[in-house]
């Protein structure tokens, strides 16, 4: 039977919410230019105008899809990290090697997230031809709590399957 042992929302820092709204205000301010200012004049003219925002919605509905974390729920027998629409990482305990707090090097690449809650994840992914290492890092809102958890029910885990060997 599978249940849940514990879950979490991301935390992410007031600097990715104010360059996404950066963002949406210059494709609108982009796009009010070319209508205003420089005027519609032929039918093409439309087209180019729609094209410009239709292409940059598309990317930010894939990043919304695909990079922001909506939540982290931690089974008995495995971490799921959901994403926007239908994506998630489901990552099974008998691949992750580590859970801890995430610092200095590890947060070189996320800048815009909030760091005093991160979570360094690192885990082993067995493909046909080898076996990958991943890192993974997650922003739960309360990062103890969180890691409180994910030992126990690691913890639980393998005490449980040992016993099975």
């Amino acid at each position: 039977m599978e249940y849940i042992v514990y879950e979490d929302t991301p935390k992410y820092s007031h600097w990715l919410k104010i360059l996404s709204l950066l963002f949406l205000a210059v494709l609108a301010a982009g796009t009010i230019y070319r209508v205003l200012i420089i005027g519609v004049k032929s039918i093409e003219d439309v087209a180019d105008i729609l094209m410009l925002p239709a292409f940059f919605t598309l990317l930010a509905i894939l990043f919304w899809a695909t990079s922001l974390h909506r939540k982290y729920v931690v089974f008995a027998d495995r971490l799921k990290i959901v994403m926007g629409g239908p994506f998630s990482t489901t990552i099974p305990f008998n691949r992750i090697e580590e859970a801890r707090e995430a610092t200095g090097e590890d947060l070189r690449s996320s800048r815009y997230y909030s760091s005093a809650n991160a979570v360094l994840i690192m885990w082993t992914k067995d493909t046909n031809l080898r076996i990958l290492e991943n890192t993974t890092i997650i922003y739960p809102s309360n990062r103890e709590e969180f890691l409180k958890h994910l030992d126990k029910a690691l913890g639980e885990w393998k005490s449980k399957n040992k016993s099975r060997r």
